[in-house]
């Protein structure tokens, strides 16, 4: 079963213009496909930022990183 990890990043320094999967640094954990699949109706609207505070998106990445701002997270 596919899954979704998270971590939270504790201070993000908005010059920085890449990030990297560090599970282990941001205590991430895993969510499986289908409880995010549950959330699938309300991803889309979310605002999020792929790979780097440069790159403004929606959701999700298919792969890779997601970055959740903190005015996204209510």
């Amino acid at each position: 079963m596919p899954v979704h990890e998270f971590g939270i990043i504790d201070n993000i320094n908005p010059n920085q213009n890449k990030f990297n999967y560090e599970p282990s640094k941001y205590n991430c954990i895993s969510v499986d496909e289908e409880v995010i699949d549950t959330l699938s109706e309300h991803l889309p609207k979310v605002r999020t930022y792929f790979h780097s505070l440069q790159r403004s998106e929606f959701g999700l990445a298919n792969t890779g990183i997601t970055i959740i701002p903190p005015e996204s997270l209510s």
